[in-house]
C-alpha cells in the first residue's frame, strides 16, 4: 500500500510569509527545494514531488539527522541518497512524516539482498 506525504501548515505558512519579505524569491526557492522531497513510497520504490520515480535498487544510503537530546530523540531530517541525486524527508513538515520515514527504511531493508548491509549515517544536532 503506498504511503503519500501530507504536508502540514508549516510549509504553506512559510511559503506565504516569504512572498512579501523576499519579493517572491524565497517562495520560489522553497518551491524548487520542495521538488526534491519524497512524495510517495510504495513497494516499487520512491516518487519525488517532481514526479521522478526511483526504484529501490537506486537507493544507495540514508542520512538521518536527529536532535542530540536524551529526552527528545526525534528525527529532524532523512536524506535518501540515490545513485544520481537525493530525496529529502522533513518529518516536522509533514502530518505523517515519521510514518513516511519508517516506510522508506523498511522498503530499503526489504529491497536489499540478504547478504548486503544497509548504509545509514546518523548526524546529531545539539539543541
Amino acid at each position: 500500500m503506498p504511503i503519500t506525504a501530507r504536508a502540514n501548515a508549516r510549509f504553506l505558512t512559510l511559503f506565504i510569509l516569504l512572498l512579501p519579505v523576499t519579493c517572491g524569491l524565497g517562495s520560489l526557492l522553497l518551491w524548487a527545494w520542495r521538488r526534491s522531497f519524497v512524495w510517495q513510497v510504495d513497494e516499487n520504490g520512491i516518487q519525488l514531488w517532481s514526479g521522478r520515480q526511483l526504484a529501490w535498487s537506486d537507493v544507495v544510503s540514508l542520512h538521518s539527522h536527529k536532535v542530540d537530546d536524551p529526552a527528545n530523540k526525534k528525527m529532524l531530517r532523512l536524506d535518501v541518497q540515490f545513485k544520481i541525486g537525493r530525496g529529502i524527508i522533513l518529518p516536522r513538515w509533514l502530518v505523517n512524516g515519521e510514518e513516511l520515514a519508517d516506510a522508506v527504511k523498511a522498503g530499503m531493508r526489504e529491497a536489499l539482498p540478504p547478504q548486503s548491509r544497509m548504509r545509514v549515517h546518523y548526524v546529531q544536532r545539539r539543541s
